[in-house]
């Protein structure tokens, strides 16, 4: 899966266990109707976002997964591997379960990768 809003949607709902809460709201300017777009994000913590963080493009928006991966128990790896200047991910369970990799061209979506494929597995078990 490529970097991007697909993917990003996935990480809220499977890894970081976010709740999409769609609503559209009819508003009159006066010479014409529109509809706002008052989707928003119920986070783990309660808060309520109205963006959805760039999860598989921006590296601190990707370490907010590691940081969550880390809470359920897992152990995280990165690598840059040169000289085809990919990079390799990969989360271990504390448990001493097999680790899960993933490689891709930049951090971020590497990362994106590897957490959900952790959070499939862990949803066909």
């Amino acid at each position: 899966m490529e970097a991007g809003s697909e993917l990003n949607v996935l990480i809220a709902e499977k890894v970081m266990k976010w709740k999409r809460i769609e609503r559209e709201q009819p508003e009159n300017r006066g010479f014409a109707m529109t509809t706002l777009d008052l989707t928003h994000w119920i986070t783990s913590t309660g808060s309520a976002l109205f963006f959805l963080p760039a999860f598989s493009v921006n590296i601190s928006d990707a370490w907010e997964v590691v940081e969550e991966m880390e809470k359920n128990e897992f152990h995280f790896f990165i690598e840059s591997c040169k000289p085809i200047y990919s990079w390799w991910a990969q989360f271990v369970p504390h448990n001493g379960d097999d680790e899960i990799n993933s490689e891709a061209p930049t951090a971020p979506l590497a990362i994106c990768r590897c957490a959900l494929k952790v959070a499939l597995k862990s949803s066909r078990e």
